[in-house]
């Protein structure tokens, strides 16, 4: 059995180093005023939506949205994957509503049809 608040400890470890480190200048460093969306999403492939070398295998993993106002930052797999301003994507709410984001990886994934005005992919 998976030890979900151990991931979601080690996802919440690294959303801190990135704000501290990465994230836009614009971020919010006071982590309480975020909204926090964790659930499990159901990938193709051991990559987790990271593409490159994976194994072909149904993959759960856990994905975690941290959100500040119209700014959101999206971690798969303990790992940051992208972050968006909310007003310039059409699909995020849905996305987020039915627990479906989008891959992270450039090439074979969706997020550039989906999320075409993307600010940043790992």
């Amino acid at each position: 059995m998976r030890d979900m608040q151990a991931e979601f400890n080690r996802t919440y470890s690294a959303f801190h180093l990135w704000l501290a480190t990465e994230a836009p200048s614009f971020c919010s460093t006071n982590v309480e005023g975020y909204r926090v969306y964790a659930f499990t999403q159901t990938w193709s492939d051991t990559s987790c939506g990271f593409g490159g070398m994976a194994g072909q295998a149904i993959t759960e993993a856990l994905t975690v949205v941290f959100r500040y106002g119209n700014f959101a930052a999206v971690f798969i797999a303990g790992r940051f994957a992208y972050w968006l301003m909310i007003n310039e994507v059409e699909n995020f709410r849905e996305d987020l509503s039915n627990f479906n984001m989008a891959a992270a990886a450039r090439k074979g994934n969706n997020y550039i049809t989906r999320y075409p005005k993307i600010a940043e992919v790992v």
